[in-house]
């Protein structure tokens, strides 16, 4: 299938007439008279419009009527005559979400081989339903398959390529997102993957075609897919709207259908003709919170930063609020709170997102507020009292300092001399909320007047004091 319609192939107005995929496909063996024609085209007066999946299960019921399930004819109609399931469960609303779309590489598959799917969303998860447009008891569809993304999600493709020149927009250059293998017993007809965001249960169709090469049946039904993309103005351009020249020269196939379209009105009469357009949009999406806000844990002066996201049709607008009461300018997806203080601990924030058609609430996000532990002390200061004593008759009273209050469990302060004439304990401890701490300098008696250097360390940090006159 060619992946550009140029403008040349004038396509079939959207009034005229519809051709049917293939519904009805008859397997019988051919007829006698090898002189009738082999091939009958079956086409259906239907209104597309943007609801192209509704067009096509009305005309699945038109020829329901053709078939029997008493004893079924051919493949087709075994095929229609199993059980389907309720239009709620599949039914995807004109072209669906603008916030997961996709289209297929190819608008056809034979039997047995495999067709990928390129889709663009933020979503972080998402399904991929296969489903098949039939008869099915009046239902309209049959489930046949779940797959699931191949791509890393989220899946945010580049944007498409463009032509000035021709108006084409091309988005072959989107990355393949997932693929699905055909059974080779699966029969043909117009299926569609429904693709569904698991956070907000957004959904869009991709519509395409499984074909039987190997069939010989006295009736074809042919889609007009021609005309579907003529008519797809996703990217602006379409084959009767946008640029260069009020429309484009060519569409490609590579791109999802868009989720508005412009309808050109003619009025004529005599030689006169005069035109205007009409723009059909799908309706609108209230909003729906995909990504709540995190509660967040700080210390006294740092800020704290809550963010969400939320899909809906634009624009979105935000409101956060501080236990309850609207935060001024505080009208982003993201919020930063000032520099918080202790009265800041176990205050809740929440965002309203607001659109034309609604507004969503997110659930609330909890501020937690530490102080910061106090810093490790050091030694401040080491003090000597008296500073100069006669050796073995008299002692000195060290006294040392911290730089804040002791840790729980208190401080133990190494101690240590560089004379055996004065002897200090191996350590002091400073009691947990203290600063200083005491402890005992004995001295021997020495023959010749000398010195004594007295260290005390913690925390990395020494402090000294001499004690002198050891005589």
């Amino acid at each position: 299938m060619k992946a550009v319609h140029r403008a040349e192939e004038e396509p079939v107005p959207y009034s005229a007439l519809l051709e049917v995929a293939p519904l009805l496909e008859d397997e019988s063996e051919p007829s006698e008279n090898e002189n009738q024609p082999k091939k009958t085209l079956l086409r259906a007066m239907l209104a597309a419009g943007r609801f192209l999946l509704l067009a096509l299960v009305l005309a699945a019921f038109a020829f329901c009527a053709f078939g029997t399930c008493t004893a079924p004819r051919n493949a087709i109609e075994a095929e229609n005559c199993r059980a389907g399931i309720p239009s709620s469960q599949w039914y995807v609303s004109g072209t669906g979400s603008t916030n997961i779309q996709g289209f297929t590489t190819d608008i056809s598959v034979n039997a047995g081989q495999t067709i990928s799917f390129k889709v663009s969303t933020t979503a972080i998860a998402y399904g991929i339903q296969i489903y098949r447009l039939g008869c099915y008891q009046g239902l309209g569809a049959r489930f046949i398959t779940a797959i699931s993304p191949s791509a890393t999600l989220p899946q945010i493709q580049p944007s498409c390529l463009t032509d000035s020149s021709t108006g084409l927009v091309d988005c072959g250059n989107w990355a393949v997102s997932a693929s699905w293998t055909v059974p080779s017993t699966a029969t043909s007809g117009i299926y569609f993957a429904k693709l569904v965001r698991t956070d907000t249960g957004e959904a869009s169709p991709i519509l395409f075609i499984v074909r039987n090469d190997s069939s010989h049946s006295d009736i074809l039904a042919q889609t007009s897919d021609l005309n579907w993309h003529a008519y797809n103005d996703y990217g602006g351009n379409s084959l009767y709207s946008g640029n260069p020249v009020g429309r484009a020269y060519q569409v490609s196939y590579n791109r999802p259908v868009a989720s508005s379209t412009s309808v050109t009105i003619t009025a004529s009469y005599g030689s006169l003709n005069r035109t205007a357009t009409l723009t059909v949009n799908p309706p609108p999406v209230a909003p729906s919170i995909t990504t709540q806000p995190a509660s967040q844990s700080v210390k006294t002066g740092q800020t704290a930063t809550f963010s969400v996201t939320a899909s809906g049709t634009a624009p979105l607008s935000y409101q956060w609020q501080k236990n309850g009461v609207a935060i001024g300018g505080a009208t982003s997806a993201s919020y930063t709170t000032p520099a918080t203080t202790a009265a800041d601990n176990g205050v809740q924030f929440i965002v309203v997102v607001t659109n034309s058609v609604g507004s969503a609430t997110s659930k609330p996000a909890t501020l937690t507020v530490t102080d910061p532990p106090p810093p490790i002390p050091t030694v401040a200061s080491l003090t000597l009292n008296p500073t100069s004593v006669v050796g073995g008759t008299q002692s000195s009273s060290g006294t040392v300092t911290l730089s804040a209050p002791a840790p729980a469990g208190g401080a133990q302060v190494l101690l240590s001399s560089n004379n055996g004439a004065a002897r200090v304990p191996a350590s002091v401890t400073v009691p947990a909320g203290a600063i200083s701490a005491t402890f005992t300098v004995n001295t021997s008696v020495v023959l010749v007047a000398t010195s004594a250097t007295i260290s005390a360390t913690y925390n990395n940090t020494t402090r000294t004091a001499t004690l002198s006159r050891l005589l």
